[in-house]
């Protein structure tokens, strides 16, 4: 787990009060996106325990910031994005364990079996084809789950996904069309 603990800066280097709302703003941006940042570091360090060293690296840095910044969402995303980066060049090795950044809570087989039979089905077919294009997914190049991470799971805008991964706007806006394209027609094939 994942805690991160929200301190002033030393005087001087702003006013109590700044500090205390950029933190706030820090602790706010971290509790409405600790999954997608976690999604994100976890897409590019393939390890749990890196992904939430990154995680708490980046806003160990942005907490010692008293920079105002326009969009501290993109930029939130962008630091532990970084710091993940950091961490991989540092150690020079991948992680033996890979998870994959889709994982989300499963409900239990006896919640299934006491479903209907036709919604067991349903859920099976639905769960098949989730585990399909998450399969797809996790076998897509870094750069392209990335594009697809910061896109779909965590609601970023073209430009903000091309700040992050320092792209240009209209090649991510074209990968991103033709990596669906790409999904749509693997998903079929395997219909």
């Amino acid at each position: 787990m994942i805690r991160i603990g929200w301190r002033k800066q030393p005087s001087g280097s702003g006013t109590s009060e700044e500090t205390d709302t950029l933190s706030s703003e820090l602790e706010m941006a971290y509790l409405n996106h600790k999954q997608s940042l976690l999604a994100l570091a976890l897409n590019i360090t393939k390890c749990q325990s890196l992904a939430e060293d990154a995680i708490q690296i980046a806003f160990s840095r942005l907490v010692q910031k008293t920079t105002r910044v326009d969009d501290l969402k993109a930029y939130v995303f962008q630091a532990v994005r970084n710091s993940a980066i950091d961490i991989i060049r540092k150690r020079k090795q991948e992680s033996n364990k890979v998870e994959s950044i889709f994982r989300s809570g499963e409900r239990t087989a006896n919640e299934f079996a006491n479903q209907p039979a036709d919604s067991q089905l349903q859920r099976a077919i639905q769960s098949e084809e989730k585990q399909t294009l998450q399969e797809l997914v996790d076998r897509l190049p870094e750069d392209d789950r990335e594009i697809i991470l910061l896109k779909v799971f965590s609601g970023f805008t073209f430009e903000k996904v091309a700040e992050i991964t320092r792209s240009n706007t209209s090649t991510v806006a074209t990968r991103y069309r033709r990596l669906l394209e790409k999904l749509k027609s693997k998903m079929k094939a395997h219909a």
